[in-house]
């Protein structure tokens, strides 16, 4: 990265290297100044407003907050990436961005001592060692199975997200999925995050957040005679559609021209088939059809006429 070898002075064209060294300090210091105040479950939230798209969100996330910021200054995008690695991990940004901060300010006091910067980083690397060998002997086993372990890690995680009850209540929520969602395989054990699905339901509050034991989806029924609910259902999945599409949104256009007095047996011919399809589907003894293409009008009311429930347009 060339560019982080000299900065400029702010007045005047030509570079200083003694200045290069505050200057990313100061840079990186300004980031982590937005994020202490935000450290904490007693820490402040803050307004992100972003105009395109046009959006406010109020959050004390570190994740969500460093994500809609855009660091020019190198110093700060140095943090920034560095913080990076902690999102996937999915806690403590806010932690590592203050802690890097205050290694940072140690760091500027040190060089005004006239200690060599590769001396002050072995110091840092050494005092890592040091730290590691220390959780490793004050560090416990943690069972995953272990219920009361995992609500108090969970509730650490959650509190400096949502206020007290809510991060009590979703807690629960997180610890009842991993827990029902891990396996043991060649004797340990295994957890594949994606099984866990959380769906954002807009004007709804975290009051409202609900623990579903299965598979959600926002899409809703097609027709409104449809039965809302179905005890032990026969699933159809189906990856095509039961639609009509009109011939001009068709790929290649095709040009149709229709007597007046047969437009009725094209219509016939459109009933028949579509009454087929129906046919079909009530011959496999399914009560319940999820596909992932529109399923028009025509097709919705034969099946809420023969109780067969219908959900269309489900994300892949």
């Amino acid at each position: 990265m060339p560019w982080l070898g000299t900065v400029e002075k702010p007045f005047g064209n030509e570079p200083n290297r003694l200045y290069t060294q505050p200057s990313l300090t100061r840079g990186a210091e300004l980031l982590v100044d937005n994020f202490r105040s935000s450290l904490g479950p007693r820490g402040m939230v803050k307004l992100i407003l972003q105009p395109f798209p046009m959006r406010d969100e109020i959050t004390s996330d570190g994740k969500t907050i460093l994500t809609s910021m855009g660091a020019v200054h190198p110093g700060a995008w140095i943090l920034r990436e560095m913080a990076y690695s902690q999102i996937v991990v999915g806690d403590g940004v806010i932690t590592t961005l203050v802690l890097a901060g205050e290694l940072l300010k140690n760091s500027k006091k040190l060089l005004a001592l006239k200690v060599r910067p590769a001396v002050i980083i072995h110091g840092y690397r050494e005092a890592m060692k040091h730290t590691r060998n220390t959780l490793r002997k004050i560090s416990q086993p943690a069972d995953w199975r272990d219920r009361d372990d995992m609500l108090r890690v969970a509730r650490t995680a959650a509190g400096t997200k949502f206020l007290g009850y809510q991060a009590a209540k979703l807690a629960e929520f997180a610890v009842f999925a991993v827990q029902h969602i891990t396996e043991m395989r060649a004797g340990k054990p295994h957890l594949d995050i994606g099984d866990i699905c959380v769906l954002k339901m807009i004007g709804k509050t975290s009051d409202e957040t609900r623990l579903i034991r299965g598979i959600a989806f926002q899409s809703g029924l097609r027709h409104p005679g449809m039965p809302k609910r179905i005890e032990n259902p026969r699933i159809a999945l189906l990856t095509c559609g039961l639609e009509f599409k009109k011939f001009w949104e068709e790929e290649t256009p095709v040009k149709m021209q229709v007597a007046p007095g047969r437009i009725g047996s094209v219509r016939e011919a459109r009933l028949k088939m579509v009454r087929e399809n129906v046919d079909r589907i009530t011959a496999s003894g399914a009560d319940l059809v999820v596909m992932s293409k529109g399923c028009d009008e025509l097709h919705a009311s034969m099946l809420a006429e023969r109780g067969i429930q219908v959900v269309h347009r489900v994300p892949d």
